[in-house]
């Protein structure tokens, strides 16, 4: 079983201090080089207890996230193998996955609507290419200020059904992007 980062999030909402800014994990160095990659793990693997499945790409996979306050916030992973920095693709891989974190993203502005979209690809927990696409509205946790990462997750799951409507929605609205 993946061990998720944000599956630690505690009761009140934060970072528990095993995950939180207190130094490089002692295993970087080997995390870098895929050792333990819970993302290489779960990619082509669909739907999980974290993540929904939207679209398989040449370039990433795009995830909803299951257990968040931002409807629409999801991930897009790197699927061609292991590796940390978007500096280590070729001028053709990182074309093609901008190419499809763009395509991603304008399905959330579609889907969503939000006053703005955040892009972050860290890295610093999980060094697997990965970019979160965070989707800003009017009355989240940080109007107009940077996101606090625990204030963009939730205890509670959005419901299945639901996220499963939302996935198919965003699925349609890139694949016609796509054509």
């Amino acid at each position: 079983m993946e061990t998720h980062p944000m599956a630690a999030v505690t009761d009140t909402g934060a970072l528990p201090e095993k995950i939180g800014p207190k130094g490089w994990p002692e295993d970087y160095e080997e995390r870098k080089k895929g050792k333990g990659c819970w993302l290489c793990g779960a990619l082509g693997k669909g739907d999980n207890h974290h993540r929904v499945s939207v679209f398989k790409g040449d370039f990433g996979e795009f995830y909803l996230e299951r257990r968040t306050t931002l409807p629409g916030y999801g991930t897009l992973v790197w699927n061609r193998g292991h590796l940390v920095e978007p500096t280590q693709l070729t001028d053709e891989e990182a074309a093609g996955y901008f190419k499809e974190l763009h395509q991603a993203a304008r399905a959330v502005e579609q889907l969503y609507n939000p006053v703005k979209v955040n892009y972050l690809t860290f890295g610093n927990l999980t060094p697997h290419l990965h970019t979160y696409i965070m989707p800003r509205y009017l009355d989240d946790p940080a109007p107009g200020r940077p996101m606090p990462l625990e204030k963009a997750y939730s205890l509670e799951p959005v419901a299945e059904s639901e996220l499963k409507r939302q996935a198919a929605q965003l699925r349609e609205l890139i694949s016609k992007q796509r054509k």
